[in-house]
């Protein structure tokens, strides 16, 4: 295990060969890291604000984050800013870089004190903004470009997707679902279903082309929170941090619960499959919980954060874990294989 010790900590990133992590926090910068050593590579410095998300490039050589200042792209070799995208006193909301990397899609409010409700879509070299639009209704909390860039969802109070192709944007459904809130939304490897969790304890997969609602999931006994699947599309995750204490697996093929997920009455805040399935990591307070998902169990217990954690990421190579706390510290975990 290797500490980083940091501001508070809102997003972190692996680049796409693992090698290096990003993160951002409450100190303005965006810090790339060494994700082998532990050490500092370089330093991004220019926001005005806390640095609420960080993303990479699919190429991996540009690193973007967003404050309520500013998008900034930054060329991860030299950290030379390549393009300032300001936001006026925008409240943050999300960031994501198409997958074929030449536009970028980050949410905001322009009215000071507002949740952010509006999508900006900008071109990456030029940071020109080609299009912006209303979201939705209410505040944009969560969002998720399918894998091969064709939609976008963004979800709040209530949930929209929009047809990217050829940097247009359509409105695909619109709606408040009936759902009182969306938490999380995550595409199917297919990129064709959509997954979202919501407030009245279900989970919901939608066909996007059809418009149709193709399951709705039961079982919660609070909020979902945290969804996650592995990337044959075959195992989804989901996850409350209220008080519902149980990870539930489905097979969001049929809709059918397949396990459970459970050691201690305490919620979870956070899931990530490892990228070949086998093992999912869980938080459970101050603790991270290594499941071995066949067998439904723990095979692996992390302790050394101090404070609540919020964000769990696997390296690409699935041999290390990072999570990030309240305490203000982001570890690197080593993990057993």
């Amino acid at each position: 295990m290797e500490a980083i010790v940091t501001p508070c900590c809102y997003s972190l990133a692996f680049s796409p060969d693992g090698k290096l992590l990003a993160f951002g926090g409450t100190n303005h910068v965006v810090s790339v890291w060494d994700a082998n050593t532990g050490k500092e590579t370089i330093r991004l410095p220019g926001h005005l604000a806390a640095v609420m998300s960080v993303v990479y490039t699919s190429d991996g050589r540009s690193c973007i984050a967003e404050s309520e200042d500013s998008v900034r792209v930054w060329d991860v070799k030299t950290g030379k800013e390549k393009q300032r995208i300001e936001c006026g006193k925008a409240s943050p909301g999300f960031i994501a870089v198409h997958p074929k990397g030449k536009t970028l899609l980050w949410a905001g409010s322009h009215d000071f004190g507002r949740l952010p409700d509006t999508v900006h879509l900008c071109d990456l070299a030029t940071g020109k903004e080609l299009q912006k639009w209303k979201a939705h209704k209410g505040w944009t909390g969560t969002a998720a470009v399918s894998p091969d860039g064709r939609w976008l969802a963004s979800a709040g109070e209530t949930m929209s997707v929009w047809d990217l192709n050829e940097d247009k944007v359509t409105t695909l459904f619109k709606g408040d679902l009936n759902a009182n809130g969306v938490n999380t939304v995550l595409f199917l490897p297919d990129g064709k279903r959509l997954v979202s969790g919501h407030n009245d304890n279900t989970i919901r997969i939608w066909d996007v082309n059809t418009k149709k609602e193709l399951r709705r999931l039961v079982g919660h006994t609070d909020w979902v929170s945290a969804l996650a699947c592995t990337t044959d599309g075959k195992t989804l995750a989901s996850s409350s941090d209220g008080i519902d204490p149980v990870i539930r697996l489905w097979n969001p093929g049929d809709g059918k619960q397949t396990g459970k997920l459970q050691k201690g009455e305490k919620g979870t805040r956070a899931i990530a499959f490892s990228p070949d399935g086998k093992t999912l990591a869980a938080t459970a307070g101050y603790v991270i919980r290594i499941w071995d998902v066949e067998k439904r169990k723990v095979i692996e217990e992390l302790k050394g954060h101090s404070g609540h954690v919020y964000s769990l990421a696997f390296a690409p190579d699935g041999n290390s874990l990072v999570s990030a706390s309240g305490d203000t510290s982001l570890l690197v975990w080593r993990l057993k294989r």
